[in-house]
């Protein structure tokens, strides 16, 4: 992955990807209905929020969510798979927070 740039205004600060980063993306579950509906979008909002998961020191794992959402919306996806997607983490991210935090 190359490097990027992304300006949060939730943090209030610019988040440097650096290049090689190592992501899953979206974890969606390959549920076929909820997949088609949230798979594959919002990559780079996605490394946004992986990247912020393994830096505790940046923000908590609720911001992290926020950021998430917010990073989306600057892509361009639909309010509609927004809150979806931001429903999918706030829901069921927690274990990751806690496993990549570990790290």
């Amino acid at each position: 992955m190359a490097p990027f740039r992304y300006q949060s205004a939730i943090l209030g600060r610019v988040i440097e990807v650096e290049a090689g980063f190592l992501t899953d993306y979206a974890s969606v579950p390959r549920l076929p209905v909820l997949y088609l509906l949230f798979g594959d979008t919002s990559h780079k909002a996605a490394v946004i929020h992986d990247w912020l998961y393994h830096h505790h020191e940046v923000c908590d794992e609720a911001t992290a969510n926020r950021v998430l959402r917010e990073a989306s919306e600057a892509d361009g996806i639909p309010a509609w798979r927004r809150l979806g997607i931001y429903l999918g983490v706030k829901i069921g991210g927690t274990p990751s927070w806690r496993a990549d935090g570990a790290a």
